[in-house]
């Protein structure tokens, strides 16, 4: 929506992604949505790529957060300031296509290599670290994000296909053929 400089994304899924464990090193976590704790607003900052130390890399923020089955939609809206122009300018080209959710882990459950365990109705394999509560704490535009399906969201796949029934006599000669 060039009009409000926003698109529509996915900040999280619970798809296993690859995170830096501090007792473990690199490790697969799993961040489950019953467990996200999202702002009361529905609205984190949008950073460029986690970098949170100065305010010159705030982009925009991201609203309307919820959570929907295995997955965190919500809206990214691009700021006016100079920053944000690139992203937002290569987002809406379809360069710029992956989106990271930044968070706090709360409780998580280790299961090492070799284990089943089953949280929340589901059975998981180690070695996994489900994160069974997170504080949602912002959103980055990235260039490849831990998250294959954290993405912006197109128009195509968005709206609803149109269904239109082909005319009967074109289809009966198309058959014939």
């Amino acid at each position: 929506d060039e009009a409000t400089r926003s698109v529509d994304v996915v900040l999280a899924t619970e798809t296993p992604c690859r995170v830096y464990d501090w007792d473990r090193g690199i490790v697969n976590e799993v961040l489950l949505m019953s467990g996200a704790v999202i702002p009361e607003s529905r609205q984190v900052v949008m950073l460029d790529t986690h970098s949170r130390y100065e305010t010159a890399r705030i982009i925009g923020s991201a609203r309307d957060i919820r959570t929907e089955g295995q997955e965190m939609p919500g809206r990214a809206y691009f700021s006016t300031a100079p920053e944000a122009e690139s992203p937002w300018i290569k987002t809406k080209e379809g360069h710029l296509t992956d989106f990271s959710a930044g968070y706090s882990s709360v409780e998580s459950i280790w299961i090492p290599e070799g284990q089943t365990q089953v949280i929340e109705g589901r059975s998981y394999e180690g070695p996994l670290l489900g994160t069974t509560k997170w504080i949602l704490r912002e959103l980055s535009a990235v260039p490849i994000g831990a998250d294959e399906y954290a993405k912006a969201r197109s128009l195509a796949t968005d709206e609803p296909k149109e269904e239109t029934q082909m005319d009967k006599k074109v289809r009966e000669i198309l058959e014939k053929r």
